[in-house]
């Protein structure tokens, strides 16, 4: 998937689309009563902290390796971001909505 949508994608969509990705994965994890999945830990952490846990960013670093997709690109002004930074950002801001 990410590597169908990355290369053509808009960078701040292709950012939510892989926070979303990262929530299913976490209410996943509370719907099957996995809590002791690996994975779901590092999310749990990350999401109840409000802070991107490392391992997190280094899970969607192997996900973003495996599909051969870049994930930093350079923005118009020819400066460097980073495209995990920008999803891992959207995921633990899921819910702060600026018109709550």
């Amino acid at each position: 998937m990410i590597k169908t949508l990355v290369p053509y994608g808009r960078t701040h969509r292709i950012s939510v689309v892989v926070a979303g990705m990262l929530h299913y994965a976490l209410d996943q994890t509370y719907l099957k009563k996995q809590e002791s999945n690996p994975f779901g830990k590092i999310l749990q952490k990350s999401y109840e902290n409000d802070e991107p846990h490392e391992e997190l960013f280094s899970a969607i670093k192997l996900l973003f390796k495996k599909a051969k997709v870049e994930y930093t690109r350079k923005n118009y002004k020819g400066e460097k971001f980073c495209i995990i930074e920008n999803s891992l950002e959207e995921f633990i801001r899921w819910e702060s909505m600026p018109w709550d």
